[in-house]
């Protein structure tokens, strides 16, 4: 029941952020790879997977580079 549970998370997570994890498997094949910048502001341009700090600012810690 619970790997159930689990796996419905990870899939509705997956589901919900797909057209992000397509952009990032397309940028590796050309070559990109992750960085860590440590915690920086978002940028509203790229594509990304924002984390919320306790004061409701959204962040990145890793960027996909060349």
């Amino acid at each position: 029941m619970i790997l159930f549970a689990v796996s419905m998370i990870a899939n509705l997570f997956l589901f919900q952020n797909r057209e992000f994890f397509n952009t990032a498997v397309d940028e590796m094949k050309d070559g990109a790879s992750w960085h860590y910048v440590g915690p920086q502001d978002l940028d509203p341009t790229a594509k990304a997977l924002p984390l919320e700090g306790g004061n409701g600012e959204k962040y990145i810690l890793w960027k996909l580079k060349k």
